[in-house]
């Protein structure tokens, strides 16, 4: 006879220590993401740091680089261009918005003028949309 396996009592939606090592803020990014229609990629690499892919507009107001393990390990955040390509890498979401975002704004609004670029990003709504479509949205 097949024995059905025991299902963990701990989830990642309780209040619980979550299954999964999830930090809350990390609970709260994904929950925003989920909301916009966001697609990102957690990725281990073979180092064992868990890499986070996710478009640059849409960690716009995330003021902290998410965690994993209870708050002990961070996690590597590659901010992709609209086009899904790499355009920075960092362990450091504050100190990128005060520091490399400038050049990478300067960049990146040449490349994809469609696009908001706000020159103070860590207190900018998150956003998938162009600018042309968040103007649509807002009337």
């Amino acid at each position: 006879m097949s024995e059905t396996p025991e299902v963990p009592a701990t989830s990642a939606t309780t209040n619980d220590a979550p299954a999964f090592g999830w930090s809350g803020y990390a609970e709260r990014v994904n929950g925003r993401f989920a909301m916009v229609g966001f697609v990102a990629i957690l990725v281990v690499e073979a180092s064992g740091t868990p890499v986070l892919a996710v478009k640059l507009q849409e960690l716009f107001g995330a003021a902290t680089t998410p965690t994993v393990l209870g708050g002990r390990l961070p996690v590597t955040v590659q901010l992709l261009s609209p086009a899904g390509r790499p355009a920075a890498i960092t362990q450091d979401l504050a100190g990128f918005w005060t520091g490399a975002y400038r050049d990478v704004r300067r960049d990146l609004r040449g490349r994809y003028p469609r696009h908001p670029w706000p020159e103070d990003p860590a207190n900018a709504t998150p956003t998938a949309l162009t600018k042309k479509r968040l103007e649509q949205q807002q009337r």
